[in-house]
């Protein structure tokens, strides 16, 4: 016998949109994360640079 996983479409939905904004929230964390860690990492390249300059 097929039992459906979800019993309801309004569950899986409310489940969907819950799951959605936990996604959004994260990839929000992980791209500011990768803006800082891009930044600092032009901020390393500048200073060995500048390192390579005056040595």
């Amino acid at each position: 016998m097929n039992m459906p996983l979800i019993s309801t479409p309004t569950d899986y939905k409310g489940l969907d949109r819950k799951s959605l904004k936990r996604q959004d929230e994260f990839t929000t964390q992980v791209r500011g994360f990768f803006d800082t860690l891009a930044h600092q990492w032009k901020l390393f390249l500048v200073a060995i640079a500048v390192l390579l300059c005056i040595g």
